[in-house]
């Protein structure tokens, strides 16, 4: 509150661009980087008492305009706290205000009470003092202004000693002491002032400089709850800043601040307005903790629906909180409750896991009602029966639902069951125990159908920063943002349950971050046993640690839905970020070797969507964000899902995960199969992980189905340029397929023209060779000469052969593969087209440049027509047209078929992968090329026909 609403606070500052006009009210550095959660409003009144436009005015005049505007202002929320900061004449503007709205508190409601603190700058409770007084300015004035308005009522409060401030300042002190009163603190100034600029330059040079606002006139002793401030500067400018550094300005923000952190408290002592519904706050047996860390978007999300917004309009106000078990939905009720129990008569906080603990819970509740407002029987008595409770929980519910009673807050804590489900113990209908239609509710639950009762959020993850101070909230230190921080906090992925015992275990244990992440990949298990055990449990949550939270929401789950257990159990085995209904419809094909439960979802969706609905219901998933028709699982609540399982179903799972992710893979010659590929990669590594973590407990590949799915991975891998992968995943294969099926199986001469294929790529050409006879000799013994698998077998041998640089032998097998394919399956087929590109690398070997750009366009044309001009396998043939032209000195031509190739590879395969550098290297090539006909081609290992030898798998 100031003279006016801006230049009262405004310091003027030299800059780089100059003098600029700084407002620590609203500059982002000063107040609202202080209290960032605060709104900062800024008022102001007409001060021009002399002149032209001096208007005639009082005191109360401006308090009764401050209170309507304020009251207007606040209509959708009368009881958020307000700290009040005054300049001078505005300080004794606010205290009548106060005045005002103590003595008219039904006109103005909620400002009296809400208020929690006062700060006075250079504000004359006694008056000014110095050589000029208020009666010698108003002569001045007077005498200056001669023939224009002169209206001293202002001044005339600013007498020293006179009637009108005292009655003011006396009349303040005596309500203030009536109730719980706001901290106060009065900053008065040091330095003199040249008042008398105030009615002109002329003046102020003939006027002495005094101080007007001394100690004794600055200062209010309202006991303990008062403070006093000296600052070195003037009448003028003592509520100026102009930077957040300044000491003034942190002494001020210093003293705002234990105004804040008072007010709670403050605000819940008084509560007059509630008349005889008011009861003690308790929450005695709520697992309150120390440890909370501020969530100022989801409190704000509660104080929106929750808080009494009008005395007039009382209809109840419901608001459903659910989201995962652990992620901070009981917590963030209880700082709600904890922080506005005085806005509430009542805050009954009842325990909703059963419905004895909630008729328990309420009957606890009698003996805080007031005396004689329901029957002493049901406020005293100890229950011995249930017709016992059902009495003293009706006269509970018949107090709250009584018109006049219309402030409480009720708290349904964890009502985590569903009735309408069924087969769930102590289930029930939360509606038959909302009394009334007034009053505040919040429930939190993991059931997302209860969100059809009223205003809703879903709880979700913390931010990496939250996730930070709750982390630290807990460790008892600054957590330092190193690599092995950054991971830890990435694999606990904002879960507030999970920070928390992580926190706690490494305070406990002195452990680094390091080790527990080490403890947390390798011994989940045992981890999480020790933190409920011997370690110390979480005395601040009900399920106590993150390994028995989601328990009881599983067992609901598997008791009426075994398909959506199943599910959950195999999606543990899975990426936890992308499942979606497609994802299973392998399992509706070769029904045999699945079992009912999946294909039963894979050939309904709408049975598929039943079980998903039902785990979103218990907040075990939730849908994604990006894809529609796609599910998600928070990480640690996927690890658990894991754990859950014993070791033989750990087996089983995983080998149903391989095989669905293994069998939902594309074939490369189909179009767009990056797409999916793409989405089926993170799923891929999840199950090769899991398939590293059980080959030592007796994970074998001994199935045919599994043996095929991970050959399958091993190609993706292959495709995706991560040889590694595939390399650890082959020789596995290999084996079990040798044990199980036999050398000269079918699927073990596939695998072993892959390893073929592998060591090609790698370079071991040797090794290759090796591979690709053994897998040919069988082929040729059991599918014949021309069979498409033999061929591509031959092809890939061609390919080999003209690396080593045996061109002869290497147009053999090609001329032979070629023939093959095209009697076989046609001269258009995909797998005849990539022999003609096979050729077509020979003849540019040979430098028969002329047939060799021959079998490319041939080859090119064809895959254009029959798989579309963005293919990868149409983009490797424009890449080999590029170096062909590259070769013959044609480099506009070549550079043309690089920047068409470059785009569309990226796109399929991510501007990492080894294909797309590659383009790219070609590219800065040929620019240092451009101009030089020396050939700058490094040797070059081309690249084995890969497709052929995965389609016929």
């Amino acid at each position: 509150m100031g003279a006016h609403p801006d230049d009262t606070w405004c310091n003027k500052i030299d800059s780089d661009d100059g003098s600029v006009n700084v407002n620590w009210l609203i500059d982002q550095r000063f107040l609202p980087a202080a209290f960032p959660r605060s709104r900062i409003s800024r008022y102001g009144y007409d001060s021009r008492w002399f002149g032209e436009d001096a208007i005639r005015t009082k005191t109360s005049d401006i308090s009764q305009a401050f209170l309507f505007d304020l009251n207007e202002y606040r209509k959708k929320d009368q009881t958020r706290p307000l700290i009040f900061i005054g300049h001078s004449f505005g300080g004794l503007v606010i205290l009548k205000m106060l005045v005002d709205a103590h003595m008219e508190r039904k006109r103005w409601p909620g400002i009296y009470d809400s208020t929690v603190g006062l700060v006075f700058l250079g504000t004359p409770f006694r008056g000014t003092h110095g050589s000029l007084s208020q009666g010698e300015i108003l002569i001045r004035a007077q005498e200056l202004f001669t023939g224009s308005p002169v209206y001293g009522e202002n001044l005339g409060i600013l007498q020293a000693g006179g009637e009108p401030l005292t009655d003011l300042v006396d009349t303040y002190f005596r309500i203030a002491r009536q109730s719980p009163m706001p901290r106060v603190a009065c900053f008065y100034e040091q330095r003199a002032s040249e008042v008398g600029r105030i009615l002109g330059k002329d003046l102020a040079k003939a006027t002495p400089a005094v101080i007007l606002v001394d100690e004794t006139s600055g200062s209010l002793d309202l006991g303990e709850k008062s403070d006093k401030y000296a600052l070195p500067r003037t009448h003028f400018n003592i509520q100026k800043f102009g930077s957040p550094r300044e000491q003034g300005f942190r002494l001020l923000a210093s003293v705002i601040q234990t105004m804040v952190d008072e007010g709670p408290q403050l605000v819940s002592s008084r509560a007059k307005d509630h008349g005889p519904y008011r009861t003690t706050f308790t929450l005695q047996g709520v697992p309150v903790s120390n440890n909370f860390v501020d969530r100022p978007s989801d409190t704000a999300e509660l104080e929106r629906c929750l808080l009494p917004r009008s005395r007039k309009n009382h209809r109840r106000k419901l608001f459903v909180l659910y989201g995962l078990g652990g992620i901070g939905k009981t917590q963030l009720a209880i700082d709600f409750a904890r922080r506005h129990q005085a806005t509430f008569s009542s805050v009954f906080w009842l325990d909703g896991r059963s419905e004895d603990r909630l008729r328990q819970s309420l009957a606890g509740c009698a003996s805080r009602i007031p005396k004689d407002q329901i029957p002493d029987k049901s406020r005293t008595s100890t229950l011995h029966s249930e017709d016992d409770l059902n009495v003293v929980v009706t006269d509970v519910l018949d107090w709250l639902a009584q018109p006049d009673n219309t402030d409480w807050l009720l708290v349904f804590d964890n009502v985590d069951q569903d009735h309408e489900q069924g087969g769930a113990t102590g289930a029930y209908d939360i509606r038959r125990y909302l009394p009334g239609d007034h009053g505040s509710v919040l429930i939190t639950t993991r059931l997302s159908r209860l969100t059809q009762l009223g205003d809703s959020k879903q709880l979700k993850k913390v931010d990496q920063e939250l996730s930070k101070a709750i982390f630290e909230k807990w460790y008892g230190q600054d957590l330092v943002m190193d690599e092995a921080s950054s991971e830890l906090l990435g694999l606990l992925d904002g879960l507030p349950l999970a920070l928390a015992q992580a926190a706690s275990y490494l305070r406990d244990m002195k452990l680094s971050t390091v080790s527990y992440v080490q403890l947390y990949k390798q011994q989940w298990d045992e981890l999480m046993k020790s933190n409920g055990e011997s370690g110390s449990p979480l005395m601040d949550y009900d399920q106590r640690n993150i390994r028995t939270t989601w328990t009881i929401s599983f067992k609901a789950i598997e008791a009426k839905s075994k398909n959506a257990a199943d599910l959950l159990r195999l999606w543990a085995f899975i990426d936890n970020k992308d499942l979606w209904h497609g994802l299973l419809q392998t399992a509706a094909h070769k029904q045999k070797q699945w079992p009912w439960w999946l294909r039963e979802m894979a050939y309904s969706e709408v049975r598929f969507m039943a079980a998903v609905r039902l785990l979103i219901q218990y907040s075990m998933i939730e849908t994604g964000e990006s894809v529609q028709g796609s599910f998600s699982m928070h990480p640690v609540v996927h690890r658990w899902a894991s754990h859950i399982q014993d070791e033989a179903g750990k087996m089983e799972f995983l080998r149903l995960a391989v095989m669905v992710i293994g069998s939902s893979l594309p074939l490369h010659t189909s179009k767009d199969y990056w797409v999916l590929e793409r989405r089926l990669l993170p799923h891929a590594e999840r199950c090769s992980r899991w398939m590293g973590e059980m080959y030592g407990l007796g994970w074998g590949f001994n199935d045919p189905r599994n043996i095929d799915a991970t050959l399958g991975f091993g190609h993706l891998y292959i495709r995706q340029g991560r040889l590694k992968e595939a390399e650890t995943m082959f020789p596995h294969t290999l084996e079990g397929s040798e044990k199980v099926l036999g050398r000269d199986h079918m699927l073990t001469l596939d695998t072993v023209n892959s390893l073929g294929v592998l060591y090609m790529n790698q370079g071991r050409l040797k090794e290759a060779e090796t591979m690709y006879q053994r897998a040919l000799k069988g082929k040729e013994n059991s599918l014949g000469r021309d069979h498409a698998s033999t061929l591509a077998t031959v092809t890939n041998l061609g390919i080999l052969y003209m690396n080593q640089g045996r061109l002869k032998k290497a147009e053999t097998m090609l001329g032979q593969a070629l023939e093959g394919f095209e009697n076989a399956l046609g001269p258009d087929h995909t797998w005849t087209l990539e022999a003609v590109s096979g050729l077509g690398l020979l003849y540019r070997h040979q430098d028969r440049f002329q047939e060799a750009e021959a079998m490319y366009l041939r080859a090119l044309e064809g895959k254009e027509k029959a798989l579309g001009p963005d293919h990868t396998l149409t983009l490797d043939t424009v890449t080999n047209l590029g170096l062909l032209y590259k070769r013959q000195g044609r480099l506009q031509e070549a550079e043309t078929m690089y920047r068409r190739a470059l785009p569309g590879l990226q796109g399929a395969l991510g501007p990492s992968h080894s294909k797309c550098q590659n383009v790219m290297r070609l590219i800065e090539s040929l620019q240092l090329a451009k101009g030089s006909s020396t050939e700058t081609d490094p040797p070059k290992l081309e690249r084995p026909c890969q497709s052929l030898g995965e389609a016929v798998l």
